[in-house]
């Protein structure tokens, strides 16, 4: 319930013609680029498990995956649906200071 109340205080400041205060951007680019990663991780999980079985086919190593299907079903299949999203929280946290100081110094 709150954090609901906090998003409405954080809308009502937008559309006032009122200056808004120094830490509404910097929040919103947090929270925009936290909201980014936790919609893109699974892809990049699979993407990076991919290029992996890559470079380790040109070891010798066989190939696990077949695509990227075959990789997000075999990843949900052995590790749950919670193995897309392995390295979400250094993941958010990586992005929502570096998109919070940015939006803080540039804006």
């Amino acid at each position: 319930q709150s954090t609901w109340g906090f998003f409405l205080y954080l809308f009502a400041l937008m559309q006032r013609s009122e200056k808004e205060p120094w830490w509404f951007r910097p929040l919103a680019g947090a929270v925009a680029a936290m909201s980014a990663e936790s919609i893109t991780l699974p892809m990049d999980t699979i993407k990076i498990r991919l290029q992996l079985q890559g470079e380790l086919a040109a070891k010798g190593t066989p190939k696990v995956y077949n695509g990227i299907v075959d990789c997000a079903l075999k990843i949900v299949r052995g590790e749950g649906p919670s193995g897309l999203f392995k390295g979400l929280i250094p993941g958010i946290s990586r992005q929502a200071l570096y998109q919070g100081v940015k939006m803080l110094l540039y804006e």
